[in-house]
């Protein structure tokens, strides 16, 4: 298991999340079948659900569900991080099958403070929400009046517990779940890896968990469909991120599998570019 208590974590800021991007759209072009597979298992569902909350009026359920959606990301972009790391090591790309039943127990305790997350969002903002609306549906909310106004104003108190909720999420999942999956780290290891990399890199990191968090809720609330495309991409480019922080840290693919190194990872970046 790769050590993490002595690392010196520095990212070079100059083109980074271009570079990272870069890697994620090279990665997904590479394997778009089951990258967009993985995608379709919440996507398809998450079309379904958007298409009846619109239709029976109740499209602030839709933004709800929507941004507490962001919170299991990190968990629901498990399978990619295994996809990416398995290629990283010349192996043949996993099927969901297998990936189900290879996932770390760092990982599902990591899914498990993600649902918690998401459970404390919904609930408090269901309870907003009713403090609002009283439950009912909300017909001709986009049209403005009343009804917009008081909609603005819980969207307001929405995204101020959102904020928090996020907050949580900017330091503990960014790279502890890559790293569970790439180096084979227990559950406080994987956590700590994540706190030193965004906290000693948090003039890029910041703003590339931001991308990420926007990305994805304007991509769910809006353009759904894209996140075919786009889900997958963003969670190569997070894998990039992790790859060259953890590349010099030392920390990199040294406990879940032979063939993890640093060189490995250098001539497969070096392919898909």
């Amino acid at each position: 298991m790769g050590e993490i208590t002595e690392i010196p974590l520095r990212l070079k800021s100059a083109g980074a999340m271009g570079r990272w991007l870069a890697y994620g759209y090279a990665l997904f072009r590479r394997y778009p079948g089951i990258s967009m597979s993985f995608a379709a298992i919440f996507v398809v569902p998450g079309l379904a659900l958007e298409y009846w909350l619109l239709a029976t009026d109740y499209a602030l359920y839709y933004f709800i569900l929507a941004a507490g959606f962001v919170l299991l990301v990190p968990f629901l972009f498990a399978p990619y991080y295994h996809l990416a790391t398995a290629v990283s090591r010349g192996q043949a790309p996993p099927v969901l099958p297998g990936v189900l039943f290879r996932t770390p127990p760092a990982v599902l305790g990591l899914g498990m403070i993600s649902g918690a997350l998401f459970l404390i969002w919904a609930t408090d903002a269901f309870i907003i929400y009713s403090v609002y609306f009283s439950f009912d549906p909300l017909p001709g909310l986009f049209r403005g009046g009343e009804a917009g106004s008081r909609a603005v104003s819980f969207l307001g108190w929405a995204t101020l517990l959102g904020a928090v909720l996020s907050l949580i999420i900017l330091f503990i999942t960014p790279f502890s779940i890559p790293h569970a999956i790439d180096d084979g780290s227990g559950f406080v290891d994987a956590i700590v890896f994540s706190v030193k990399g965004v906290a000693r890199n948090a003039a890029i990191v910041a703003p590339w968990v931001a991308l990420l968090g926007a990305a994805t809720l304007l991509t769910t609330l809006i353009a759904l469909p894209l996140g075919l495309a786009l889900f997958p991409l963003l969670a190569y480019a997070n894998y990039d991120c992790y790859r060259e922080l953890a590349a010099k840290s030392g920390a990199a693919g040294q406990g879940a599998a032979p063939g993890g190194s640093g060189r490995a990872w250098n001539r497969e970046k070096r392919r898909t570019e």
